[in-house]
């Protein structure tokens, strides 16, 4: 058995027990979960706030690193001193939406990098984060956790990684929906790397069209816009020809 501090919603702390015969510590740190007995809640609550399960993280020295608390929806560990850590709202255990932060551990402090976007976080490596469907609409981009940042282009889509055969590297495709605002959309696929790197040519479900790139001299960026007003010339070109259309009525 070791202690743990859990402090409560007004500030008051307590000294806890916890059980220390199954920690599995990964990159130096270990998850800790804590569940409350009865004698405990008691203990700990203010009125009507008595959590029945606490969670925070530890080092090998078994000090504190993140807080306890029963907010922590989860908690993940990364190298180099680096955790996301999913949050609900202090007010309601099941309040939406869960708040996402990237928190890294640095001269003995707890430094929040990023707070990230809602939506489903999937880890594809060490320390890299797909983070999909955020912001209410088909949404796809690469999280850094080294980088501290977003390093890819924000995709619609991207579909699993799988290693592709001849160089060995971890490939996805990706997707890129543009569309005008009266309808007319083409979608964009390439494939990227686990660093968010296009590693092939764009091909256009529009056009039927290929483009390298790096031959090109522009990035994925002017692309989209250059496709976006090649189809917003294309819709003004078809509402000219439907005048034409109406013309000929006999």
């Amino acid at each position: 058995m070791f202690k743990i501090t859990y402090t409560n919603r007004f500030g008051k702390q307590f000294k806890l027990n916890a059980d220390d015969s199954n920690i599995e510590f990964k990159y130096g740190y270990a998850i800790i979960v804590k569940e409350l007995s009865e004698i405990e809640q008691k203990k700990v609550s203010f009125f009507n706030d008595s959590p029945s399960t606490i969670t925070g993280v530890i080092n090998e020295k078994y000090e504190t690193i993140i807080p306890f608390s029963s907010n922590n929806s989860s908690i993940e560990i990364f190298p180099n001193n680096n955790f996301i850590v999913s949050s609900n709202s202090l007010n309601d255990a099941f309040d939406f939406p869960i708040y996402y932060n990237h928190i890294r551990y640095v001269n003995n402090k707890l430094e929040t990098i990023n707070e990230l976007p809602e939506g489903k976080h999937q880890r594809i490596s060490e320390n890299r984060i797909l983070i999909t469907n955020y912001g209410f609409q088909n949404s796809a981009v690469i999280y850094g956790i080294d980088e501290g940042k977003y390093i890819s282009y924000e995709f619609s889509n991207i579909k699993k990684f799988e290693q592709e055969p001849i160089k060995k590297d971890s490939l996805a495709l990706a997707e890129k929906d543009v569309k005008t605002p009266n309808g007319l959309s083409t979608t964009l696929y390439c494939y990227i790397d686990l660093n968010g790197q296009i590693r092939s040519k764009i091909y256009n479900s529009f056009s039927g069209e290929y483009i390298d790139l790096e031959s090109s001299n522009i990035t994925f960026s002017n692309y989209v816009e250059q496709v976006k007003d090649k189809l917003l010339s294309k819709e003004e070109q078809n509402k000219n020809n439907l005048k034409r259309l109406k013309k000929t009525i006999k």
